[in-house]
């Protein structure tokens, strides 16, 4: 296991993937409220863009929505004109090790 759950003590791998799953989730939920905080688009307008009640918006962001489909995150991308990209953990730490790299040699 890649992530550091090591202060949950033991679990299994079922409930690893249940928390790399629920991880990912709060991501993704995270990155749509800085979009549309961004684009200053309210959760009502988001649902109008959607075509579907400000209800089902306020569930997709709650602790209730966190099994969003790729569908979904796509129409919501499109629907605030955002590009959305999944990215590993060890790929960023990477970009920032460079980043930090080429910064210091400058």
């Amino acid at each position: 296991m890649n992530a550091n759950w090591d202060f949950l003590g033991d679990i299994d791998s079922r409930e690893a993937e249940e928390l790399y799953a629920e991880a990912l989730a709060v991501s993704a939920q995270l990155a749509i409220q800085k979009s549309m905080s961004r684009n200053n688009v309210s959760q009502k307008e988001l649902a109008e863009r959607l075509g579907v009640s400000p209800a089902r918006v306020s569930q997709i962001l709650s602790a209730h929505g966190r099994n969003l489909t790729l569908q979904t995150l796509g129409r919501i991308a499109h629907a605030l004109q955002e590009d959305f990209e999944l990215v590993s953990r060890h790929d960023i730490k990477e970009m920032r090790s460079k980043h930090s790299a080429k910064s210091t040699s400058e």
